[in-house]
């Protein structure tokens, strides 16, 4: 049962090398953040590493998200090219094409966390990492299985790139400026505040920074609701899209 989604996640990391600039640019945008976003904040705080151990969780949390992009793409790419078709045509399930897509985009998500890691542990030392720092991990893990049955459910239903182009654009930065991922929620502007209630990322961050197992809880609730929908969502979707 398990074989199919996991040889269709191995033909996905075999793709990596025709889409290798696209991922290239996905392992390099989370450095650029720890590079010169965290440093430059925390050369300006009473405890440099203690922001760096805050800027990580929130870190993990921007990477939980960026997964529905991927996975997004993933999804587009496989029904423009026939693979999706081709996969269900040779007796593969819709819940094991949606298992090898969580499979590989887990595996791009944990080589940037893994990257971004190193890199805090350059810049900040073994202070970036809390006593917590596995508990972050396992909640920002189930996040980003959330976020990527949401890319799914959406790639399911694009039929261009540029409509996709579109959703990333307009998603991507105001989604993840308006979260505290970067910055505490008690210092920022009371617009900032409002605006940030109706953000998902406010609350899915707060899963990771706090101490309270029910966080994991809500986490375990979002990945299984987006879950559910993306498998109903590709059930009903077109074997193969109509871009070109």
């Amino acid at each position: 049962m398990i074989a199919r989604p996991l040889r269709l996640a191995k033909y996905h990391v075999f793709s990596l090398w025709n889409w290798r600039f696209s991922y290239l640019a996905k392992f390099i945008e989370p450095l650029a953040y720890f590079v010169f976003l965290v440093p430059g904040v925390a050369g300006g705080m009473a405890d440099p590493s203690g922001y760096g151990r805050f800027a990580f969780a929130g870190m993990c949390c921007f990477l939980a998200f960026r997964a529905a992009t991927n996975a997004m793409s993933d999804v587009a790419n496989d029904r423009k090219w026939g693979v999706f078709a081709l996969y269900t045509l040779q007796g593969g399930s819709v819940v094991g094409y949606l298992v090898s897509i969580v499979i590989f985009t887990l595996g791009v998500l944990a080589v940037q966390i893994t990257l971004v890691a190193l890199c805090g542990l350059a810049t900040f030392g073994w202070d970036v990492f809390g006593s917590s720092t596995l508990r972050w991990l396992g909640i920002a893990v189930l996040i980003a299985i959330g976020w990527i049955g949401a890319g799914v459910a959406v790639g399911s239903r694009i039929q261009s790139y540029a409509k996709r182009d579109m959703i990333v654009v307009l998603t991507s930065l105001p989604v993840v400026l308006s979260a505290p991922l970067f910055y505490s929620l008690e210092t920022a502007p009371a617009f900032s505040r409002i605006v940030s209630t109706a953000n998902p990322l406010t609350y899915q961050v707060g899963w990771i920074r706090g101490d309270a197992w029910g966080d994991a809880i809500f986490a375990a609730l979002w990945a299984a609701l987006l879950m559910v929908a993306a498998v109903l969502l590709l059930r009903n979707a077109g074997r193969v899209s109509s871009e070109r």
